[in-house]
């Protein structure tokens, strides 16, 4: 479920969920709420005073595109990231295979006559359904959100060389969290070859999402 940033817990929230909230209140336009202009000045004013080596991010915020050596950390947190998106977006799916609403009407071998009763306005059953609805959509908003990030990301490791998408895998996409003279000593490959490697992949993958 989509997490409202607020000044508390701002602080606490990955990077790039808070451009893609930000990105999906300037979507809405004309349709934002006070509420929401609030939060996305919130992030604006929160993003800008970060570290510089993350400002690459901010291209989706239309603020100044980074210079080339600024990529290795916004490509690292994507990374770092990868993972836990992917787990939302499969929570995500678990839960829309959920049934929103049970109701259950008694059963009878004799037909009775039905007799129609205009439902008032805020029944229970009512608020429940629209409830589930707006669930749904939630859900659903929030995986094509995650989607977004993750769909370009798998694309840009998939023009990784071998060694260049193993390196990766073992620094930045496994829970272990290895460094990197861990990830060299089990590629079995010296420090410069490594080094080589590992900047390559990065720029390949900067590259690939319009980063650098």
């Amino acid at each position: 479920m989509r997490i409202q940033v607020t000044a508390t817990n701002i602080e606490h929230v990955p990077l790039p969920s808070l451009l893609q909230r930000a990105k999906a209140i300037q979507k809405k336009k004309e349709n934002v709420s006070q509420d929401e202009l609030t939060e996305l000045e919130l992030i604006q004013k929160h993003i800008v005073t970060r570290d510089c080596g993350i400002l690459a991010e901010q291209l989706e915020l239309d603020l100044p595109r980074p210079k080339r050596e600024q990529y290795v950390s916004i490509v690292v947190e994507k990374l770092q990231h990868l993972n836990y998106y992917k787990r939302q977006v499969r929570e995500i799916d678990e839960n829309l295979k959920r049934p929103r609403l049970n109701v259950r009407f008694p059963s009878s071998r004799v037909m009775e006559p039905v007799h129609h009763k205009t439902t008032p306005a805020g029944s229970s059953i009512e608020v429940a359904v629209v409830e589930a609805e707006k669930e749904v959509h939630r859900l659903k908003d929030l995986k094509q959100e995650l989607e977004a990030i993750i769909n370009p990301l798998e694309r840009a490791l998939q023009f990784l060389k071998p060694e260049e998408r193993q390196l990766v895998e073992k620094r930045f996409l496994q829970q272990s969290g290895k460094t990197d003279i861990q990830v060299m000593m089990s590629m079995e490959i010296g420090r410069q070859k490594y080094y080589q490697l590992k900047s390559t992949a990065l720029i390949k993958i900067a590259e690939s999402l319009h980063i650098i």
